[in-house]
């Protein structure tokens, strides 16, 4: 669609002419619908390409980026099915780079980028499948067992911002690199590994990317998803996310044990974590607790403490933060608990005079 050039609509089911809110319905839909340990419905993968759209339509600056992006130079009709993938991609790669007035050179490296990324993306069918590749790649490169190399040059480089990161699929993608008859192994990328994107090679479905740790060469294009650096931490979170918490399992405990409670009340519709933190900052424990539930903290040793606590979508386990939709807040002040009746051993979240937290201030312990 021309008004989604890299389908975020269409993955969220959503029309470009959506509400904000009807954008964040959908993703909440999806995110319980696609979470990974959702029997039966369940789609890692999926619930990665709903999260990088919402990365973006959730976002009222990057949507209506994303918007500008997609009516980008005079209209143009669509390519014949037969058109050959040199033409394609050379069309594409002029309409990307097309500036009118009024929109930085930045905004449209990154437009270029992702354009060429997508379309290497549409055209990973026309090559063959990384099947074939191994987990451990020989030192000496052995007989082809690559597509030929094209016989054409490849398109120009991409400049500015272009980037993304290899997707999860069982084994980490190969690394290749071009020789004067064949592509050959030469290494090895992680899932979720960002890389900054060079060259497209439609004809092969591949692309050439330069990883952090200096290593480039020619990855599948089936294997790649757009995204910067955050974006493919974000991935890995909801990936390795691991079974969702039941209501008071405690996350996290820190420093000598005692025998003090402390109760819970989350009195919103999503699940929330609780964090008692003393006046160093430092947490003594954390605690998850269910939508409309109560949930303990038992084994506290006397001290001062002060709750802190985020709502959110997909506890990720991996990375110990909720990983959609999250807000923390914190309460006023802090409070004595030392076993005495009158010491503060109960309460209610959100608290009336809760006041907004940054989500990596939560996120640290």
């Amino acid at each position: 669609m021309r008004d989604d050039p890299a389908g975020h609509y269409a993955t969220l089911g959503v029309d470009p002419a959506a509400s904000a809110e009807a954008v964040v319905a959908a993703f909440r839909a999806a995110a319980r619908r696609l979470h990974p340990d959702v029997p039966e419905t369940g789609d890692a993968e999926a619930f990665i390409r709903a999260r990088a759209a919402y990365d973006v339509l959730g976002d009222a600056e990057r949507r209506a980026a994303y918007d500008r992006a997609a009516h980008l130079g005079d209209p143009q009709p669509e390519p014949e099915p037969a058109a050959a993938a040199d033409t394609v991609v050379r069309d594409t790669m002029v309409a990307a780079w097309r500036r009118p007035s009024g929109l930085s050179l930045s905004l449209f490296a990154g437009c270029a980028g992702f354009a060429v990324l997508a379309l290497a993306i549409g055209f990973a069918g026309l090559g063959p499948s990384e099947t074939h590749e191994s987990v451990a790649i020989p030192a000496v490169a052995p007989a082809p067992v690559a597509p030929l190399r094209p016989i054409r040059p490849p398109p120009a480089p991409v400049q500015g911002i272009a980037s993304g990161y290899i997707l999860p699929s069982g084994d980490p993608a190969t690394l290749w690199r071009p020789t004067p008859e064949r592509y050959v192994p030469v290494g090895q990328l992680a899932a979720f590994t960002p890389v900054a994107i060079r060259h497209v090679d439609a004809q092969h479905g591949m692309v050439e990317v330069a990883a952090p740790d200096g290593a480039d060469g020619f990855v599948y294009a089936s294997r790649l998803t757009p995204g910067d650096a955050a974006a493919a931490e974000r991935a890995r979170c909801i990936y390795e996310a691991g079974t969702p918490p039941a209501n008071n399992e405690i996350l996290s405990r820190h420093g000598s044990p005692g025998a003090l409670r402390v109760e819970v009340e989350n009195r919103r519709d999503q699940p929330a974590v609780v964090k008692l933190r003393d006046p160093a900052g430092v947490t003594t424990a954390s605690v998850f607790v269910a939508p409309r539930a109560i949930a303990a903290i038992d084994g506290l040793p006397p001290g001062v403490y002060r709750p802190e606590f985020a709502y959110g979508e997909l506890w990720s386990h991996a990375c110990r933060r909720f990983v959609a939709g999250m807000r923390a807040e914190r309460f006023v002040a802090f409070h004595l608990l030392d076993g005495s009746p009158a010491a503060q051993t109960r309460y209610s979240i959100p608290p009336s005079d809760g006041i907004d937290e940054p989500d990596d201030e939560f996120n640290r312990d």
